[in-house]
This record gives C-alpha cells, structure tokens and sequence, in this order.
C-alpha cells in the first residue's frame, strides 16, 4: 500500500505549460496572527523551517503549509508560493485536501448513527441498499442484499479501486448506479480493498437521507461547529472566498520548468476527497479530533478510530500492524496509538496525522505531488518529537 492514496490522477494532455519561477526566490515562509497560533512548539524552530525549505528545492515543490498542534499550543507556517510568482502560500491559503474527506464523510454518518430519533433506519450494521433501495445494486446479489455501511467505511465491499468508472460520470446516482456494471475484485470482508466510488456512495447516502447537499451538511453539522470558516466542498465557493485557491502545478525534469495543472470538480464523488480547506482551519478539525470533542459524541470518535479491518502487517515508520477504521488509517510509533489519512487529487497532497495520547498532530498540504517532501517532513516531525536518534531514524528518501 502506498501512504498516498490519489482519487485520480489527471489527464497529462490536461496539462498547461507554466514558466519557471527560480526556486530560491519562492521558499520564504509565511505565517500569520491567529487566534491559536504559537511560536512556542519546540520542535518548529528556524531549524525546521530551513528543513522544509531545503526538501522543497530538493524536489521541486512549489507551495507547501503546514500545522503542528502540540498540547495547547498550534504552529501555522506557509512556504512558497499559491501561484508562482504571484501569491505566496500562508496558513490561510486552500488547497484541495482529497481523501482526508474520509473522515468528515465517516463523521458526518455518526452524527446521524447517533441521530436514532430522526434516523431510525440507519446503524453501521444497516445493509446500504436498505438505505438506497434500487439506487445501490452491485453485481452480486449477495453483497447488493448484505454491504454495510461498516463495510464500506473500512474498504471490505470486495470491490477494487475502479476510479476510472465514476468519477467522470454527471451525477452522483449515476455513480451509483455503475456498480452493477463493475466486477468484484473478491468476496465482501475477505481482503481490504481501497474504494473512492464506495466513499463516494457514502456521501450521496447522507444527501439521500438528511435531504441535504453534502456540502450543507459538512458547513453546518460539522465544520462551522468545530470553527471551520474557511473549508468548501466546491471550487466556486472556495474561490469566492477571501482565501487564494493554491493553483496545482508539475515539475517537468527535461524542460526544468513548471506545468500548470487545471482543477477538476468532481462532485458526483465529493465523499470520498473534494474538501477544500487550509491548514489553519484543518488544526481547528484536528483539535477536536485529539481532543474527542463535539459536534462528534465520544461513542463517534471511538467507533471512527476502531481497528476494523486490517491493511498490512507494517507499513511506512509505524512499527505495529497497518488497520483502517472509519475514514482513518491508525498504526504505532514509538509505542503510542497513531492515526493518519492523506490525500491526493487535482494533483495536490495532503495528510493529516494525529497522536491523541501525546496532544499531537499535524497536517501538511502541498499543490504538488510531491511525496519525498511529505514523507521527509513527517518522518522528522515524528522524530524530533519522540527525541529519536539520528543512527534510529529511516532515510525515507532513500526508499
């Protein structure tokens, strides 16, 4: 399994060529005065910024933000650029955030699990084509009659990836509906298997049941409550706002020059990676998470972070099996519980990462593809963190 998880990768002739902006002019970082912003995180010294600096130019990177939450105390930085030689990226800027989307879809269904008195029907053992009757039929009648809604938020339908069969189609019952066309790849809660047109599936089943647009829902159930101003679910909201949209780029190593890369909005599967948000307004999403405070009930963020089914037996740093809960990847490092999703689409990452016990966490979000740089800033993070030392610690570079 990769850590990056992409929803889909874009089309190269989709691709706009872009002029080079010499890298030593973009690295600056940004910050900004906030209402929880702190200098005062040890590990996010003037060392760490140069860190980051240095990994960017290493490999191409753009723009990159990036927040540390530790304790009570949160650090917000931007580095380079929005849009080359033009915006520079602050804690503030929006990038599309991908498949962290997970989890506000998997929390977004506990408010209703939770919701018994307006929504009877559904339970995480509830069979989805209960809940969507003729929309949610596969190509098997077995699993058609048995999936659950547990099933799908921890990837064990039986279904392969198949992005290429729905995120381009009009609508989100049209994407649905095109399950009954596609083969299994093996037999439901046999094998975990990734699936954005599942988690897909999930968003339109909160839109069926509450009568509202995922989009509404998210603003209203979850994000305003948690503070979060500043995250969207569709591109022309985002650009409306006050916040500069991150514009996605490539690095093209025969013409040493950038590639502009063109935004996809893809509602018909927006459960399943198409929040936009900023890293400012991610930490506040986080906080609540480590935090295991409201709108989510404590028996939601248990049941979220759940090992349901398991992945792999190792995985990346972690030294533990590699499990997948509801919109959540979770693991150990350094002998404490670790839960992480990252996100990948129109060509921007993202991850997210937490450790409850230690009041940690972090998320970085890059308009690029860049995974060295994320996998270096992280794999330090943790290290300076858990005070690891240098003879113990992977050279993720080098893998």
């Amino acid at each position: 399994m990769r850590l990056f998880l992409a929803l889909h990768v874009a089309c190269l002739a989709d691709l706009v060529s872009s002029q080079q902006i010499p890298l030593n002019e973009q690295l600056a970082s940004h910050s900004e005065s906030t209402d929880h912003d702190s200098n005062d995180v040890p590990i996010a010294d003037a060392a760490f910024e140069q860190y980051i600096r240095d990994k960017m130019t290493r490999w191409h990177a753009p723009g990159l933000a990036m927040a540390i939450l530790d304790g009570n105390k949160t650090w917000t930085r931007g580095f380079g650029y929005a849009s080359l030689g033009h915006e520079p990226v602050t804690p503030s800027t929006l990038f599309y955030c991908g498949s962290m989307t997970k989890s506000l879809t998997a929390a977004a269904l506990s408010l209703l699990v939770d919701q018994s008195q307006d929504y009877a029907d559904i339970q995480w053992s509830t069979p989805v084509s209960n809940l969507l009757r003729e929309d949610f039929v596969l190509s098997d009648d077995w699993a058609t009659s048995h999936i659950t809604v547990a099933d799908v938020l921890c990837h064990r339908t039986g279904y392969p990836r198949h992005d290429y069969a729905g995120p381009f189609l009009n609508s989100s019952v049209n994407m649905v509906h095109s399950f009954r066309h596609l083969p299994m790849a093996g037999e439901p809660r046999e094998q975990w298997r990734y699936s954005n047109l599942m988690y897909g599936t999930m968003g339109y089943l909160v839109e069926t049941l509450t009568g509202s647009s995922l989009a509404d829902f998210f603003r209203d159930r979850l994000w305003l409550p948690m503070g979060m101003r500043n995250t969207y679910l569709h591109p022309d909201d985002a650009l409306a706002s006050d916040s500069t949209l991150a514009v996605p780029y490539y690095w093209n190593n025969d013409t040493e020059t950038y590639g502009e890369i063109p935004w996809r909005d893809e509602q018909n599967i927006a459960g399943a990676g198409m929040a936009i948000s900023s890293v400012l307004d991610w930490s506040r999403y986080l906080q609540h998470m480590i935090d295991e405070t409201g709108p989510i009930s404590k028996a939601g963020h248990h049941v979220l972070k759940l090992p349901h089914m398991v992945v792999e037996e190792s995985e990346w740093l972690f030294t533990g099996p590699v499990y997948y809960g509801f919109g959540w990847f979770g693991s150990v490092f350094q002998d404490e519980p670790v839960w992480w999703h990252s996100g990948l689409v129109n060509s921007m990452m993202s991850i997210m990462l937490m450790i409850p016990s230690k009041k940690f966490g972090l998320v970085i979000m890059l308009n690029s593809e860049n995974a060295p740089v994320l996998d270096s800033i992280i794999a330090k993070t943790l290290y300076d963190f858990f005070h690891v030392e240098e003879g113990k610690r992977q050279n993720l570079e080098a893998k």
